[in-house]
């Protein structure tokens, strides 16, 4: 019974710590390129800056994902809360002094760097659950960064129409609120949910054995030729599945929508997982899901329903249309994101889910830093055409399908062997 609240405990402090995390992202951060385009910047050089301060934070995934298992999450999360924040903070202040678009390149890569050892420290404690149990337990954490989701916007949006500099200032508030998120993981063990126990011996030779480790563990699931078509099909997929929180409030703000009306979209979108995360993946699992290689046929479903709800954007420019158009969104988006997670915890080695959970991640965020710089220039490109602009942006999607499908191929074929 002790364990089982302490579980509990874990699980609920996650997940207010990821859907606080989420509140401080979208309050601010769809707002920052309007901000830009506002200022009268080229979105090709915006989404230049920060696909840069993304591949930057994407960096941080690996080392994330293979110290949590070594020195601790707790610390992994307290560096990443700490960084975030006065990063939030310094872009507060350079808005408040006009400064030039090159200043926020430093501010906006520790953000990254912040966010990606937030994420990946506290997905490593769910990597190590049991199999059974990490769908409901992401779902759950999924819920609540989706609450913080769809809440930030409605303030974002609001005060977004004062001031851009305060509002990057409450969201450094908020990042920092995290630490107090850290307290209920100080009563879990989380040696019950990781094969590696974090020792309290100062052995001198610890750190030399795992500078070695490090060194040679960090990019081995690049030789992985099992999960390389998976990690390729990641990659094309969140290079179209970034143009959400990137392009599409850019492509709104062009065709006459106000930043709170933009707000509402994203609103509309965290509410639709907090009320529908659970039971479809609940109903998935339990009627469609017979064995593994269904988890992967659930997540090429997902790919499909963003492209089709990205090309539905171009029909009409009514906002109940694009809000139709973001619920299909946001089906796929929980379908997606549950199930290209629990494939990555489930089918990665036992004694490396930290790694590769990481890597993955690294890979999803590498994806996302180009998708900005893709999405940039398409608009750029395309802007007076919204048809040609989504189908462009989104048909990356057609090879995350082909790679998903060798993927498939590869998880058939484990499966005769060992039959």
């Amino acid at each position: 019974m002790y364990l089982f609240l302490l579980a509990i405990s874990m699980v609920l402090a996650l997940a207010f710590l990821r859907g606080l995390s989420a509140a401080v992202f979208s309050v601010s951060l769809p707002f920052l390129n309007i901000y830009f385009f506002g200022s009268g910047y080229n979105m090709g050089s915006v989404g230049l800056m920060t696909g840069i301060s993304t591949f930057i934070g994407a960096i941080a995934r690996i080392p994330s994902g293979f110290l949590s298992d070594k020195v601790g999450t707790r610390r992994i999360l307290l560096l990443g809360i700490v960084m975030r924040s006065f990063a939030l903070l310094s872009v507060a202040l350079l808005i408040h002094f006009s400064a030039h678009l090159i200043y926020f390149q430093i501010p906006l890569i520790l953000n990254s760097f912040g966010f990606s050892l937030i994420v990946t420290s506290s997905n490593t404690i769910i990597s190590h659950l049991d199999e059974e149990k990490k769908p409901y337990v992401l779902s759950i954490v999924r819920v609540g960064i989706n609450i913080g989701f769809s809440l930030g916007p409605i303030l974002g949006g609001f005060v977004s129409e004062f001031s851009f500099s305060l509002l990057f200032f409450i969201s450094s508030l908020l990042s920092f609120l995290l630490i107090f998120c850290l307290i209920p993981l100080r009563k879990v063990d989380l040696e019950n949910f990781s094969k590696k126990s974090l020792s309290g011996e100062k052995d001198p030779r610890q750190l030399s054995e795992l500078k070695k480790s490090f060194i040679v563990e960090m990019f081995s699931p690049i030789s992985d030729t099992f999960f390389i078509p998976f990690f390729v099909s990641l990659f094309f997929s969140f290079l179209v599945v970034s143009q959400f929180l990137n392009s599409f409030p850019v492509y709104a703000s062009s065709i006459g929508f106000s930043n709170r009306e933009i707000g509402y979209f994203f609103t509309i979108n965290g509410l639709f997982v907090v009320l529908f995360q659970i039971p479809l993946v609940n109903f998935i699992l339990r009627r469609m899901i017979k064995k593994k290689q269904d988890k992967l046929k659930a997540m090429c479903a997902g790919i499909i329903l963003y492209f089709t709800a990205f090309n539905l954007f171009a029909v009409y420019k009514s906002f109940f249309w694009l809000a139709f158009c973001v619920i299909i969104l946001t089906f796929g988006e929980i379908i997606f994101m549950t199930f290209s997670s629990i494939i990555v915890m489930d089918e990665s080695p036992e004694k490396k889910k930290g790694l590769y959970l990481g890597f993955s991640e690294f890979v999803e965020t590498v994806g996302w830093s180009v998708g900005k710089y893709f999405g940039g220039s398409m608009f750029d490109m395309f802007k007076n055409s919204p048809s040609e602009f989504w189908l462009f942006t989104s048909s990356p999607l057609f090879l995350a399908i082909i790679f998903s499908f060798i993927f498939y191929t590869k998880l058939v074929g484990e499966k005769n062997q060992i039959l």
